[in-house]
């Protein structure tokens, strides 16, 4: 039995209306915020994960939210040519095709060792990427302040500390 490649699964549905559409219900708009935040299941790096449909073989199959609104935005076929998509806001939730850029994950890789480490930054985050991710969505569902749960994330030892370098 031939199995259907993944960038088959995700043109696919990325040309079905119903698995649009079910893609942008987990989607919301923060006033103030460039980010589209996603609102859906959470992977345990924190990243959105949409479920695409069962295949032709009865396979449940998932994508990381933001690899399918991608491919959405640009198509399935730059979708595959991107090994990896950074997030220019560091927002994992975010869905925003603008936020997200086409590198190796070398290159993320190393883009994230330098930001790490930023006093006060998203990545330094106490509840790690997850836990973060999980409170923002459930803040955005409810509707409580973003700026104070994601303010609950920073470390103590940075809270009112000003970073020596600006590393923008």
């Amino acid at each position: 039995m031939d199995f259907p490649s993944s960038v088959d699964q995700v043109a696919s549905a990325v040309g079905d209306d119903q698995v649009v559409a079910r893609y942008r219900a987990k989607i919301r708009v923060v006033p103030g915020s460039d980010c589209l935040w996603w609102v859906g299941a959470i992977s345990a790096k924190g990243h959105g994960r949409f479920w695409l449909g069962t295949d032709a073989c009865g396979r449940d199959t998932a994508i990381i939210s933001h690899r399918f609104g991608f491919a959405l935005a640009y198509g399935p076929a730059a979708m595959t040519a991107a090994p990896v998509l950074a997030h220019s806001c560091d927002n994992p939730l975010c869905q925003s095709p603008d936020h997200l850029r086409a590198v190796t994950n070398a290159q993320n890789k190393a883009q994230w060792a330098a930001r790490h480490r930023r006093v006060g930054g998203v990545l330094r985050d106490v509840r790690g990427a997850r836990g973060r991710s999980l409170a923002i969505r459930e803040a955005i569902k409810s509707g409580a302040d973003l700026a104070a749960i994601d303010a609950a994330g920073v470390r103590p030892v940075d809270a009112g500390q000003l970073p020596m370098f600006n590393l923008d």
